[in-house]
């Protein structure tokens, strides 16, 4: 089954709560979030398809269904902050990624959020605005 032509879409954030406060964690300078499928097939083999996201834009929000009456005023606060992110329609390569479920030899297939702390690297003028997981040059070594 196709899920895209039964209009799934997805978005996720991940947060945590300090008091009454619900804060995004997202600095894409310090973490990753690589979402995937990954597949399980009945001989026991498996494989993952990397798939990439993006902030959710108003063009997304537009294509989901309207939330529960239980999740509105959570959705909407994670809306606000700019904390949702949106899976891609296609690879890096531009080809359509697959968002079917198999039947048959296939055991499972399910979608892993798998959370990534990155190796940063030194911004730049020339990677700053296309590079995520970059840091400043530091004031003195103990910043490193």
């Amino acid at each position: 089954m196709d899920l895209r032509s039964h209009n799934f879409h997805i978005a996720f954030a991940v947060e945590t709560i300090i008091g009454q406060d619900m804060i995004p964690i997202h600095d894409q300078d310090f973490v990753e979030w690589v979402p995937h499928f990954e597949t399980t097939y009945g001989d026991g083999t498996s494989n993952r398809t990397i798939i990439s996201s993006h902030k959710c834009t108003k063009e997304d929000y537009a294509k989901f269904s309207d939330p529960t009456l239980a999740d509105e005023e959570s959705v909407n606060l994670m809306k606000e902050k700019n904390a949702l992110f949106c899976l891609d329609e296609n690879d890096k390569f531009g080809k359509p990624i697959d968002f079917n479920v198999y039947k048959g030899g296939v055991k499972s297939r399910s979608l892993v959020l798998l959370y990534r702390p990155c190796v940063p690297r030194l911004r730049t003028p020339e990677n700053n605005a296309t590079e995520k997981c970059l840091m400043d040059e530091p004031d003195n070594k103990t910043q490193l």
